[in-house]
């Protein structure tokens, strides 16, 4: 819980804006992500309760402590006698704060009160939404309609003039200015795209392409059509190989997601250096926002195979691309938005000659071979098909034969060890992930029969993935991972 002592400004609450003054009193509940921006010269100042609680619930004679479901939360509307309440008193002026105070009791108990207090206003008329508050969240929701100060004063419940003299008091711009700025950052992720600029500008809420064009430069320093040639430099990537590709289109970007975690051993020592030092390693499966936000990126690149939280579009323009395995046609329309184009031509050259070479080396050795990636983790076993970045790495940019009845699929996951026999092949690549439990699942498989049974387990054709899995999604770790592939077959086999 925070209290608003000094200054004017926002706080936005998983996305959720709502103004900030003197007073004002916010709720967050855990998982919630906020955002503190001060407005004018003053800072916003906050005073912080941070308190645990649980619910206990007693069946029979056991006590049974959950998750406290409160149903308030956010910016609280403090009714004149909650404010002046003495439980909110004694909370306020910090008296007997400290851990070892003897008062610490007591202050518990104020906190206790006071929430059940707010609970109690709060189920006999739940709060709507002050009115600048309202005003602030159509123009959030409407930033590409034609903005009428009318219409957010009626919301806001002042007249014209007053809402005016509010607006900019509170927030050091004006309506308009407020709205351009949501305006602009919405542009900004749009210019990622093959989209025309005319396109972009009526998706804005601007009519006139020229006109859209002014306002972008006057706010931006620069014209639409060269910001992400020459002003973005500090691109955060959020899904795995993104950042390879900015790297090989000669960018550094500031972070990049980590799965070391995952798969201990790199396919290609120098990419995994290289990548070590690139930026900050957002880990998947930890909350990285506040680190993210210390990074100040201007652009945040995302896939639409993992979404990043709500909170995250708060940091820069998120931009999420469609995922492709397939990475000259990607590569292609990157290098062409932000004019990286020689980059992208090297970059296919190496791509084709290193096909070129590891497709021949291939068909000299084994002519028609077929070949599988399984893959271990303490939860399944999994075949990976044609549909899929390594079957386009085994079966399209290596021409690999992929067994009967993975031709035409993603995956497929086993749910009994004897389906092995069903996906015979020549050759199989075993991805093994660094988590507890898949090495014991890994050793289950080793003595089964059906693992056995497999020609390529017999001949001793079975060889460790390592990180190829991931290396693939991008295009400098699509080419390590051919000659990866074709220099791994026919060598001594991961267990034999």
């Amino acid at each position: 819980m925070c209290q608003v002592v000094g200054g004017h400004g926002t706080v936005t609450i998983d996305g959720m804006p709502a103004t900030a003054a003197p007073g004002e009193v916010f709720l967050f509940l855990p998982g919630m992500h906020m955002i503190v921006e001060a407005q004018g010269e003053h800072a916003l100042v906050l005073r912080m309760i941070l308190f645990a609680c649980r619910a206990a619930e007693p069946p029979h004679a056991a006590v049974r402590l959950q998750q406290l479901g409160y149903p308030a939360s956010g910016k609280l509307r403090l009714t004149e006698e909650l404010g002046e309440s003495e439980p909110w008193q004694r909370l306020s002026d910090g008296s007997g704060a400290a851990a070892d105070s003897p008062d610490l009791g007591q202050l518990r108990r104020s906190l206790h009160e006071l929430l059940l207090q707010i609970l109690s206003a709060y189920e006999q008329a739940p709060p709507a939404r002050a009115g600048m508050d309202r005003a602030i969240d159509w123009m959030t929701r409407h930033y590409h309609e034609e903005m009428k100060l009318e219409r957010l004063a009626r919301l806001a419940g002042l007249s014209v003039n007053h809402f005016l003299r509010t607006f900019k008091r509170q927030f050091g711009t004006t309506p308009m200015g407020y709205m351009t700025s949501l305006r602009m950052n919405r542009a900004k992720q749009l210019l990622f795209s093959p989209d025309r600029i005319k396109t972009i500008a009526t998706q804005v809420g601007y009519r006139d392409e020229l006109y859209f064009s002014r306002a972008f430069k006057k706010s931006e320093g620069i014209a639409p059509t060269l910001y992400l040639k020459h002003k973005v430099q500090r691109i955060a990537t959020m899904y795995y190989g993104l950042d390879d590709y900015i790297r090989t289109l000669g960018l550094q970007p500031v972070s990049r997601l980590n799965y070391a975690r995952r798969v201990a051993r790199p396919i290609d020592e120098e990419i995994a250096l290289s990548r070590r030092d690139t930026g900050y390693n957002l880990e998947p499966l930890r909350d990285s926002y506040g680190l993210l936000q210390q990074l100040r990126p201007d652009f945040i690149l995302a896939s639409n195979r993992w979404s990043p939280r709500l909170a995250v579009q708060q940091i820069a323009p998120v931009v999420m691309l469609e995922h492709s395995d397939h990475l000259v046609s990607r590569m292609t329309e990157m290098a062409d938005i932000l004019g990286r184009q020689s980059e992208a031509a090297r970059w296919m050259e190496a791509y084709a000659a290193t096909q070129r070479d590891c497709r021949e080396r291939i068909a000299t050795r084994w002519g028609g071979t077929s070949v599988l990636l399984l893959r271990i983790t303490p939860d399944f076993c999994r075949l990976y098909g044609a549909d899929c970045q390594t079957g386009v790495l085994l079966y399209d940019d290596l021409g690999m034969a992929a067994p009967r009845g993975l031709a035409d699929r993603n995956w497929v996951t086993l749910t009994d060890v004897d389906q092995l026999r069903a996906y015979e092949a020549d050759h199989i690549f075993v991805m093994l992930d660094e988590m507890p439990g898949s090495s014991e699942r890994w050793a289950r498989l080793l003595q089964s029969e059906a693992w056995l049974s497999l020609s390529a387990v017999r001949e001793g054709r079975v060889y460790d993935a390592r990180d190829l899995f991931f290396q693939t999604l991008g295009p400098g770790g699509r080419i390590a991972s051919m000659r990866y592939v074709a220099s791994q077959l026919g060598r001594q086999s991961l267990h034999g």
